[in-house]
C-alpha cells in the first residue's frame, strides 16, 4: 500500500538504503521483502537497492495525509 525510502549510515559504504513498507492484504510478509530485493535488482543500480526492509502495519501518513518522514540521529 505504502512505501517509504529512507537513508541510514553505514560504517563501510557511508549511507544505506533502507525502506518501511505497508503490504496490502492477503500478501505473504515472510516473502515480500525477497520480492522486493529481486524486483528492484532488476531494475535499480546496485547501490539503489534497498539493504534493509521493514514491514509495518498501519498507515504511513498523518490525518492530513502528509508522509511520516523517518529521522536519523546525528552523531
Amino acid at each position: 500500500l505504502e512505501a517509504t525510502v529512507y537513508g541510514e549510515k553505514n560504517a563501510i559504504t557511508g549511507q544505506m538504503v533502507c525502506v518501511k513498507v505497508t503490504p496490502k492484504e492477503g500478501v505473504d510478509p515472510s516473502t515480500l521483502p525477497g520480492s522486493i530485493r529481486k524486483y528492484c535488482s532488476s531494475r535499480l543500480a546496485r547501490f539503489k537497492v534497498p539493504v534493509k526492509i521493514q514491514l509495518i502495519e498501519g498507515a504511513q501518513h498523518s490525518e492530513r495525509f502528509k508522509r511520516d518522514r523517518v529521522r536519523v540521529a546525528s552523531s
